[in-house]
């Protein structure tokens, strides 16, 4: 058992897990989206201990990410989304990250440095 298996076994669906601003987020939702989202990274070829960037502001998306990352058994490198290209290039090699989860504005930024494939 994992942190997040944990996590999830010890907190009612209908509790809420998040909060932000007028949002909020159960935990029955969050755990549903972790595991789809963790799903989605075994099929695109990830293995335990593998990274996974992570480029997103604190938000739902960003906690989906990073707990999906970790169900997975993966490896999650949260990113700044304020840095600099040339920054974010060097942290993905350096921190061998394989396949990057950005919000949706994010997306051209790196899709156009062709640095890694995209969730």
């Amino acid at each position: 058992m994992n942190f997040v298996t944990s996590l999830f076994s010890a907190a009612p669906d209908g509790r809420t897990a998040l909060v932000r601003g007028a949002e909020s987020v159960s935990y029955g939702h969050l755990r549903a989206g972790v595991q789809a989202w963790a799903a989605e990274l075994r099929r695109a070829g990830l293995r335990p201990g593998d990274r996974v960037g992570i480029l997103a502001e604190n938000s739902r998306f960003s906690v989906t990410a990073y707990l999906a990352a970790m169900h997975a058994g993966c490896v999650a490198v949260p990113m700044a989304p304020g840095t600099p290209m040339s920054s974010l290039q060097a942290q993905l090699t350096m921190s061998d990250v394989r396949l990057v989860c950005l919000e949706r504005r994010y997306a051209e930024r790196l899709r156009t440095s062709e640095v890694l494939p995209l969730l």
